[in-house]
């Protein structure tokens, strides 16, 4: 009788566990928007199909594809994506994209991506152990600000294992609520130059704390150039 009671045990909570996985993701990946803006990447099917291996539930994707080649036959395969296509010569820059999306757009959750990051397994479900209310995850590193002259400014990032407060936006990864966007607004009179710093500046004046998660690895080097401040972009 007794091996018969732990079985039960066992089995409801497992039944608990199942049913409380369910609720979480439907809270968290349910209404969630994943946007990638790509620069002229060779490899952007291979990050996109790592955002759904990765990507647990539901979710939508936005696809803009800065490049010489309109790539649509390509995304058109993948469900719940819009593909949009842009010179690589183009006026605007992504800022100006980022915004669109979020402003015209409706979902709860948004996750603003680079094309050349490789996302965790799983990674919306890891996220849940640290997100919390006025929270923003940004970066998988902690963060030195270093200023270079007048104009610039350097962010020194070291991959770190545990979520590390640094109030400082890495545009690789940026993970936030519909109402943390519509309060901060997106900087979309910048072109590249000054995005990080600025919502980083604007997400921390009305009270919302960053932090970085070891959700993904990190990129290449071509994304760890120098900031400028926004005064130049």
């Amino acid at each position: 009788m007794q091996s018969f009671v732990v079985s039960s045990s066992v089995e409801q909570l497992n039944d608990i566990t199942a049913i409380a996985k369910i609720i979480i993701v439907f809270f968290i990946s349910f209404d969630l928007l994943i946007f990638i803006y790509s620069y002229k990447n060779r490899d952007l099917q291979a990050a996109v199909d790592n955002v759904y291996e990765s990507t647990h539930g539901n979710f939508s994707v936005v696809v803009v594809d800065q490049n010489t080649i309109d790539r649509k036959h390509v995304f058109n395969k993948y469900p719940n994506m819009t593909y949009r296509h842009v010179y690589w010569d183009f006026l605007y820059g992504p800022v100006s994209f980022k915004k669109e999306y979020l402003v015209n757009t409706d979902f709860e959750n948004y996750l603003m991506i680079s094309d050349n990051i490789t996302l965790s397994k799983d990674w919306n479900l890891k996220l849940l152990k640290h997100y919390g209310d006025r929270m923003v995850i940004s970066g998988n590193s902690s963060v030195e600000i270093s200023q270079e002259d007048y104009f610039s400014i350097t962010p020194n990032r070291v991959l770190t294992d545990e979520p590390v407060l640094t109030n400082y936006i890495d545009r690789n990864f940026i993970f936030y609520s519909r109402h943390a966007m519509e309060q901060s607004e997106f900087p979309a009179h910048l072109k590249y130059n000054g995005e990080e710093e600025e919502l980083s500046i604007r997400l921390y004046n009305i009270g919302y704390d960053i932090y970085s998660c070891l959700l993904y690895t990190s990129p290449s080097p071509r994304d760890r150039q120098k900031s400028r401040m926004p005064s130049s972009a």
